[in-house]
């Protein structure tokens, strides 16, 4: 019996496993996301595009927005907050309602320039403003071009501020940290801070025994570099009522003491182991010392007492050769001295002296200057001309 024929075998169909189809289904759907995104993102990275949004976040009225759209580089006093102060001031910003914007010819491929129009609710005629952007170095996702705004228009740059050397000080509630001081003498000290935004700046200045001094400056647009937005020196600040008291009680215990070592005959020095005095005026006011001493108590006619019956004494800006802070303190002094006057010899008389007493009042000028937080005495017309006493 014949073997039947052998039934072919079919073909094997050869199956993609699921995996796979997912992973190509995945990359399609990523290759069509990323082509979305790209579009998107040539369509946004435009010069154009990046002024209509520039434009449309302005008049929208949100500086923190318009903050970040620009870009600022963040400071202790580049912040969201002084940006809506210096925009409110100088842009009325919160009034805006409508702009209108024209595109100028392409100066060079990489800058762009807008001319712009915003009109508010309490002017008819529109602020103008020429926006230019300048396309960065840095791109966007490193495919896209990058076009950044210039900032010129809202930056004071380059600002400094000069004050005495002792001194603290702040602008607008910021203090001045030591690493923004750039250059110091022995009266002032330069900080550096850096950019400013345009508008009014409050300036705060401290410094111990005197006054708060405030300013208030107004910065525009410009580079400060080559001077300082505000010099504030020691002689445009105020005496606290404390310290007037403290230089009135010093001069009131100078004269005293004065007088009382000048009378004991005791060298300079131990006056000024009680006071401060100034050391490039120490040697004259020494030599005034002993000169008075000469005259007035070591003469045969001198004087042996003073008691010092009331002191008045008012303060005064002085004028300091050195540039340092100066203060007059006149004293009005009512006294009673007594003195020795020679007896005559005449007559067989055994030669003497005979006590006097006789009252007066003298004017006395005592000039301070305030270096390195120390009030030191620099001059006192008490060493040059002594109290009034009778010599005859």
């Amino acid at each position: 019996m014949a073997k039947a024929a052998p039934r072919p075998e079919g073909k094997k169909t050869r199956k993609i496993p699921v995996p796979v189809i997912c992973l190509l289904v995945l990359l399609v759907l990523l290759l069509a996301a990323f082509l979305v995104f790209y579009v998107h993102m040539k369509k946004q990275t435009r010069p154009d595009s990046v002024a209509e949004r520039y434009v449309s976040t302005f008049v929208s009225g949100d500086s923190g927005a318009l903050f970040d759209l620009i870009g600022f580089s963040p400071s202790p006093f580049i912040t969201r907050d002084s940006f809506a102060k210096s925009m409110e001031e100088c842009h009325s910003y919160s009034s805006i309602e409508s702009y209108s914007m024209v595109q100028y010819p392409a100066e060079s491929e990489d800058r762009r320039q807008f001319g712009i129009q915003y009109w508010d609710s309490h002017s008819n005629s529109p602020y103008s403003q020429t926006l230019i952007l300048s396309r960065s170095e840095d791109r966007q996702y490193l495919l896209f071009d990058n076009w950044v705004a210039d900032t010129t228009e809202y930056l004071a740059r380059n600002c400094s501020l000069s004050i005495p050397a002792e001194a603290s000080a702040s602008i607008d509630g910021v203090a001045l940290t030591e690493d923004m001081k750039a250059e110091s003498t022995e009266t002032a000290a330069i900080y550096q801070v850096g950019d400013l935004f345009i508008g009014t700046h409050n300036i705060l200045v401290s410094l111990n025994g005197f006054e708060d001094f405030t300013a208030k400056v107004y910065l525009g647009s410009e580079d400060y570099a080559d001077k300082t937005i505000y010099t504030i020196t020691t002689s445009m600040m105020k005496l606290t009522k404390d310290t007037e008291k403290y230089l009135k009680q010093q001069t009131k215990s100078l004269i005293r003491s004065l007088y009382d070592t000048a009378l004991a005959q005791k060298d300079f020095s131990a006056l000024a182991a009680g006071f401060a005095f100034e050391e490039a005026a120490r040697p004259a006011m020494e030599q005034a010392y002993d000169l008075l001493v000469a005259n007035n108590i070591s003469s045969a006619a001198h004087l042996t007492g003073v008691d010092f019956a009331s002191f008045s004494s008012t303060t005064s800006p002085a004028y300091a050769e050195d540039h340092c802070y100066a203060v007059n303190v006149t004293s009005e002094i009512e006294y009673t001295a007594q003195s020795a006057v020679p007896q005559s010899s005449e007559n067989g008389a055994e030669p003497g002296t005979t006590p006097r007493s006789t009252s007066g009042r003298s004017l006395f000028t005592t000039t301070f200057h305030f270096k390195d937080g120390i009030w030191s005495i620099y001059s006192t017309t008490a060493l040059d001309t002594c109290i009034y006493y009778t010599r005859y």
